[in-house]
């Protein structure tokens, strides 16, 4: 069964296309993602949700210059010196773009959407959150029209189902709850045995409290953090009450090296690349956005972004790398071309084992799951590329969306823009608002130009 329920964002202000005649208007690319989400707000109306919305309507004010605010003032006199948009000009144009479900004020200094400087490649940016939105809709319609799928964000069931159906997967010895420990003894044996564990929660959460710890000669486990475990049994002990703070399982797990060319780029921690796969209605599957995530940091545990670690954008149809950006963003905008730990240039190169990355997560999303979209978090290793986890709700912020100058007109918005229209004419009775008007009765989504 499913674990995750599909729901609609509004991310803390009213937003467009909640109440609109969809029969009435063409099925573009914006005018789909509004209309599931309004699709998915209509399903799922509850009490709360209808408060909610109520009550966003009298903090709009409100809302809009909390998000806009400190944004405005720590970057837009930077901003205007490097590209000549005025203070008040960024004022307004980042309030104009988040009520129309473009990317928050913060993002859009993030992506340095600002040096576009008022052209109409800014309306090309979607918010985040209203990606995320369109992908929940697709997963809700999948359910309701083919049955419940395995819930691939449980990275140890997503393990079990690689190892049933033949995709290589970072291996996991044992799972510990708050009051129990899941393994068999041969597994615990295994983890005594290992050189290195690398512990993370069972699900979400970003890379935050994943933790990698080295076995010494004498038996004590010592963490990047300096901190240390005198046994395997207090190492578990310790993780024990880890997991009740956190209120997750976690898993300990093997060690998974990049390979060596991997490694000059990257450094100690794995590097993963971040695969999205869409699936058409008609069985057809297609990588459609891709990055590559180092490390920033020598004795970083994970690679993710939110922990510190750097995104390089990578064309997923040639495996060419682009230039990259972080969190720590400084107010002039800054894109990397080179590897943050070695120096080493990326922008231009190829990703190393890029064929076998781009036939791997196809092959997972043929074997694994009928929802439409997918994000594959994959790593090269020695022995070849792995599986690491699976994102059924991959984002899609403004800094990954600024080398492409924006989500709406790439090839990813254009099929799940005919993924959605035709869930919706499968979902929805004739005469119903959410069926565009160009939607003919049963008609179903097809493949993008």
């Amino acid at each position: 069964m499913s674990n995750r329920k599909s729901q609609a964002h509004y991310y803390r202000f009213p937003t467009k296309g909640l109440f609109t005649d969809y029969s009435r208007l063409e099925a573009t690319e914006l005018n789909a993602l509004r209309a599931a989400r309004a699709f998915l707000t209509v399903q799922g109306l509850t009490i709360a949700r209808i408060v909610d919305l109520a009550g966003a309507w009298p903090m709009t004010p409100v809302n809009l210059l909390r998000e806009t605010l400190p944004h405005w003032r720590r970057y837009s006199a930077v901003t205007q010196q490097r590209f000549g948009d005025s203070p008040i000009g960024q004022l307004k144009q980042c309030v104009r773009l988040a009520l129309n479900d473009g990317p928050s004020p913060h993002g859009y200094y993030l992506a340095g959407i600002a040096e576009h400087e008022n052209g109409p490649v800014l309306q090309r940016y979607v918010h985040d959150l209203l990606h995320e939105t369109a992908i929940e809709f697709c997963r809700f319609a999948v359910e309701r029209l083919h049955g419940s799928q395995p819930p691939l964000d449980d990275k140890q069931l997503l393990e079990t189902l690689c190892r049933e159906n033949g995709f290589p997967a970072v291996r996991t010895f044992l799972r510990l709850g708050r009051e129990k420990i899941e393994g068999s003894d041969e597994d615990n044996r295994l983890a005594v045995a290992q050189s290195a564990l690398f512990v993370k929660p069972a699900t979400g959460m970003q890379g935050q409290d994943a933790m990698r710890w080295d076995k010494k000669v004498s038996g004590t486990y010592v963490n990047s953090a300096g901190q240390s475990c005198g046994s395997f049994d207090a190492l578990l002990l310790r993780l024990r009450e880890q997991s009740s703070r956190l209120n997750r399982d976690l898993l300990v797990q093997t060690v998974a090296t990049n390979r060596q060319d991997i490694r000059a780029f990257a450094g100690r921690a794995l590097s993963t690349v971040r695969l999205v796969t869409l699936r058409s209605a008609q069985g057809g599957l297609h990588p459609v956005q891709a990055g590559w995530r180092l490390a920033s940091i020598g004795n970083a545990a994970v690679d993710n972004y939110h922990a510190g670690g750097t995104y390089f954008h990578v064309d997923y149809r040639t495996g060419e790398v682009g230039t990259g950006t972080s969190l720590g963003y400084p107010a002039h905008p800054q894109y990397l071309q080179s590897a943050p730990l070695t120096g080493k240039k990326l922008t231009g190169t190829t990703l190393p084992g890029w064929d076998a990355f781009r036939s791997l997560a196809v092959g997972l999303h043929a074997g694994m799951t009928r929802h439409t979209v997918c994000g594959w978090d994959l790593a090269l290793t020695d022995n070849g590329p792995v599986v690491v986890e699976c994102n059924s709700v991959p984002g899609m912020p403004a800094p990954r969306q600024r080398p492409l100058e924006g989500f709406l007109g790439t090839e990813y918005a254009s099929r799940l823009t005919r993924e959605i229209t035709g869930f919706l004419s499968e979902l929805c009775p004739l005469g119903s608002r959410f069926r565009f008007k160009d939607n003919g009765p049963g008609e179903q989504s097809g493949p993008a130009s």
